[in-house]
């Protein structure tokens, strides 16, 4: 009960509701195994406050109970935790390919560790979220005016520079210009790309050179975002799909 109270209490911390700061979330998984060794008898279960009293819970909130269950069930000795970008997905044979953040401790990720890392899916079904859906987008800067993506071609990074068409701000997911819309949206006759992040709540359609309009349409989309813990490196034991995580239903 002390675990849950503290992990409530950071829940108010929007920090983490990004997802990217895992640190706290794991020194509180490290901290679970070491101090209540009883636990491992017990089943996953994640504390979600009632409708009732509706506040934010953090993604590190629930991230941290959920793999500490995964503790507690695989032995009191603590794996590793990585979170990264998925570039593709092999659905027949279960391993998902990512770019991993090279900054886990910061609220802005950044993905761009390279070689590319295969990891298979847990064994257990139960143990998997959502099934991840590739892309090779990584990052845009509005600042720069530059997006980066994975070119499989080569196995490298590629940025390049865009001329801005329209940007609009604080769109939300559930936005009806973003709502009903599949994105990217590549416009090759007027040379456009459109692109909708729901972390940075950010529309934005650019152009670029016609050489880059020719890429694959998965070019320009953004993988979700995965956490993974695991103690052999390329087998997770436990996987959640930050993307497609939506911890407002997770207690209904």
């Amino acid at each position: 009960m002390a675990l849950t109270s503290s992990l409530r209490t950071d829940a108010y911390s929007s920090r983490f509701w990004e997802g990217h700061d895992f640190s706290r979330a794991v020194r509180s998984l490290k901290m679970y195994c070491a101090s209540a060794p009883e636990a491992n008898s017990l089943r996953l279960r994640l504390v979600i406050p009632q409708p009732a009293r509706k506040s934010l819970v953090t993604l590190a909130t629930v991230a941290a109970l959920w793999f500490a269950a995964g503790c507690a069930n695989s032995g009191s000795v603590a794996g590793k935790v990585d979170q990264g970008r998925a570039i593709a997905f092999d659905r027949q044979n279960g391993v998902v390919t990512l770019i991993l953040d090279s900054a886990p401790k910061s609220d802005q990720p950044r993905y761009d560790v390279l070689p590319p890392v295969a990891v298979k899916l847990p064994v257990d079904p139960n143990e998997t979220g959502p099934a991840p859906e590739a892309g090779k987008l990584l990052s845009f800067d509005t600042k720069q005016r530059t997006v980066v993506f994975f070119d499989p071609a080569s196995g490298t990074l590629k940025t390049v520079s865009y001329l801005p068409v329209n940007e609009q701000d604080d769109v939300s997911r559930n936005d009806p210009r973003v709502a009903k819309t599949k994105f990217p949206a590549v416009d090759r006759q007027n040379k456009t790309v459109t692109i909708y992040s729901r972390r940075k709540k950010i529309l934005l359609t650019f152009s670029v050179p016609g050489e880059y309009l020719a890429l694959p349409g998965d070019t320009w989309k953004s993988g979700d975002e995965i956490r993974y813990y695991y103690k052999q490196p390329g087998q997770a034991l436990r996987l959640m799909n930050v993307s497609k995580t939506d911890l407002t239903k997770a207690g209904k």
